[in-house]
């Protein structure tokens, strides 16, 4: 059995269905970066997923961040998160990370997927809708039932 999307892992294995993603489907796509501490790197990609603003965060460790701060230039280790999202999650996306973010001013970018795998597509878009109701002190977003173990991992 393949590995979750994004995870590397079989211990998370889940199989994919073959399905075609339309065009639209193609711009709706996008990833976000996000740097943050180390030690907020996992919280901060927890909620992230938790509140289905992304099918997947990764976090890559080891990144070096030269930046100007209150007119002095700043250097500090940190990791980059590297979330899969849809467009219309934009201003939510930005609204959690901001509130759980220990930075005064986070680093939020997004950039458009211009294509990929269709399965792995409909997957971002299947893991990120918008219609579901928010839970208690969660931003709004969409609830996806997960198979479980039993039924084959198969979404």
């Amino acid at each position: 059995m393949a590995a979750a999307p994004g995870t590397g892992s079989a211990a998370t294995a889940v199989r994919l269905k073959p399905e075609t993603t339309n065009a639209a489907s193609v711009g709706e796509v996008q990833l976000a970066l996000i740097t943050a501490t180390p030690v907020e790197a996992t919280s901060l990609a927890r909620g992230i997923v938790d509140a289905h603003l992304a099918a997947c965060v990764n976090i890559l460790p080891g990144v070096t961040s030269v930046y100007q701060w209150q007119g002095k230039t700043m250097e500090d280790s940190e990791v980059l998160l590297v979330a899969k999202t849809r467009r219309s999650l934009v201003p939510e996306f930005i609204e959690h990370v901001e509130r759980a973010h220990s930075y005064d001013v986070p680093e939020i970018v997004f950039i458009d997927v211009q294509g990929g795998l269709p399965a792995y597509l409909q997957w971002v878009l299947d893991h990120t809708n918008t219609r579901r109701p928010a839970a208690s002190g969660e931003l709004g977003s969409t609830v996806v039932t997960e198979p479980s173990p039993t039924d084959g991992g198969n979404v």
